[in-house]
């Protein structure tokens, strides 16, 4: 150091204590400190892998729900999320345990209580805790609250959490959109279910459109899917009128497990007298996904109307030629097109859209059959236009071990439930028959069209027996 300059800054240092193998690191030069003097020095606690002790996955349901983990329970508006719940609420508290039900969407009294009544919950089993502040009765809020949540887990022996919603203790001002709030929001509750070793099952909405991937059919972000260890998709099978639910994020196991179920009604006794509420009825294992139900008729039926429309849109072109947009949309409803499937037609079509005039009006026109596969389809439609095809399904390969049972090394009460589940349903015998699917073509059977003798697709505009634009490619050949 030369005593006439300042000072060299020093080098940032690091102490290794062999015994705990914490790195104590000193602050750079440059380094403002913390702003409260107080504030405890940060530290670098490096941990070897050959001390971390491997412990096996436990299933409370094999293949469905993770112990002592954040699991989803997702379907849209009134497909039984709730009643589900309810189920396996029962069943935690037959076999001993005790639940704690956190809902914010429903009445207690005339919808969880006697939902639970009727699944056939031990309610000495099953508690609900409040907030008592100056200005009355208020709502768990997390994390504000999730210490006082802990201190009432381990007081009561709680074994299961259900939160109905999942955003039902999220802070004021929470965006359920934003991955970095959504992640602040459901770590610490992670990390609550491991240290106290209690199942989490949270409740979530998917919204309205069609897609097999779960994760992004779930309103908000997708952070709510990645956080979670497993997400339960419920879905309903036209076909028969039951309900699949299917682990649709299932990393931790060596299949997609796909259980089959109905809702039936179910009398319970109240002090007003009695009254009907919905119930599970467990059919057992199927190989129906709820993602092939989620995804709707975009494999087969929708598919069949797109390339409908494209040949009627073909069609309609090359027989009048350049036509403005409104009057080919008011044609196209007429045929029973949609204006979205219509889009996606001309999209794939490679239609030149064109504005000219004023007002201006846009034109539709083809390609020019020389220039079709390297032509660009101009697109000035300001209308939003709807998604062009199915979400695709995450292909996530199983990155852990093996899953193991859910019956064996269970820290919880193992008592044999009283009344049917998955676990205790067994799986079926046979594999369930194909849906036979009608198609359809503008409300009509598909086989009502007469087929194109050149393409061999059926014809929907009344051209005879082929396309326009096949005929005139049959000539020009």
């Amino acid at each position: 150091m030369d005593r006439n300059g300042p000072a060299d800054p020093q080098p940032q240092r690091q102490h290794l204590h062999p015994e705990k193998e914490i790195r104590v690191t000193e602050p750079h030069p440059d380094d403002p400190g913390p702003v409260d003097p107080d504030m405890p020095t940060r530290r670098l606690i490096v941990t070897r892998g050959s001390r971390i002790k491997a412990k096996k996955l436990v299933w409370w349901e094999l293949g469905l729900i993770l112990q002592y983990a954040i699991n989803l329970l997702a379907a849209r508006e009134g497909k039984g999320k709730s009643t589900v719940a309810s189920s396996w609420a029962a069943r935690e508290t037959r076999n001993g345990g005790t639940v704690l039900w956190i809902g914010t969407e429903e009445s207690r009294e005339s919808a969880i209580v006697t939902r639970l009544i009727a699944a056939g919950a031990d309610m000495d089993k099953v508690i609900f805790v409040d907030v008592q502040t100056d200005l009355g009765t208020g709502a768990l809020v997390f994390p504000l609250d999730l210490n006082a949540i802990e201190d009432v887990i381990r007081e009561h022996n709680v074994t299961m959490v259900f939160l109905d919603p999942a955003k039902a203790v999220v802070p004021p001002g929470f965006s359920g959109n934003d991955d970095i709030a959504v992640r602040q929001y459901l770590e610490p509750i992670a990390a609550l279910a491991d240290r106290c070793k209690v199942t989490i099952i949270g409740l979530a909405h998917f919204g309205k459109r069609d897609g097999a991937d779960s994760g992004q059919l779930m309103l908000g972000s997708v952070a709510w899917s990645q956080v979670a260890r497993c997400v339960l998709s419920i879905a309903e099978d036209p076909d028969t009128g039951t309900r699949v639910l299917t682990n649709t994020k299932a990393n931790y196991a060596g299949t997609d497990r796909s259980v089959e179920f109905r809702i039936v009604s179910t009398t319970v006794d109240t002090d007003d007298g009695p009254t009907e509420i919905g119930s599970v009825e467990w059919l057992g294992d199927t190989t129906v996904d709820a993602r092939d139900l989620l995804a709707g008729d975009a494999h087969d039926d929708d598919a069949g109307e797109r390339t409908a429309a494209e040949h009627w849109l073909e069609d309609y072109l090359t027989a009048n030629g350049p036509t403005p947009s409104k009057v080919v949309k008011t044609e196209a409803a007429k045929e029973k097109i949609s204006e979205a499937t219509l889009k996606r037609a001309k999209k794939k079509l490679g239609v030149i859209d064109e504005s000219s005039g004023f007002p201006r009006t846009s034109t539709w026109q083809l390609p020019s059959r020389l220039t079709a596969s390297q032509a660009t389809p101009v697109t000035q439609d300001r209308e939003p236009t709807e998604p062009t095809g199915p979400d695709q399904p995450k292909q996530d390969e199983p990155t852990e071990p093996e899953p193991q049972s859910a019956h064996a090394n269970m820290s919880e009460p193992t008592g044999d439930p009283t009344g049917p589940s998955p676990a205790t349903m067994p799986a079926r015998q046979f594999s369930k028959p194909a849906r036979n699917r009608h198609r359809t073509i503008s409300g009509k059977p598909i086989s009502s069209y007469p087929t194109c003798i050149v393409c061999s697709k059926p014809v929907v505009a009344g051209q005879g027996d082929r396309h326009l634009s096949c005929g005139k490619d049959e000539a020009a050949s």
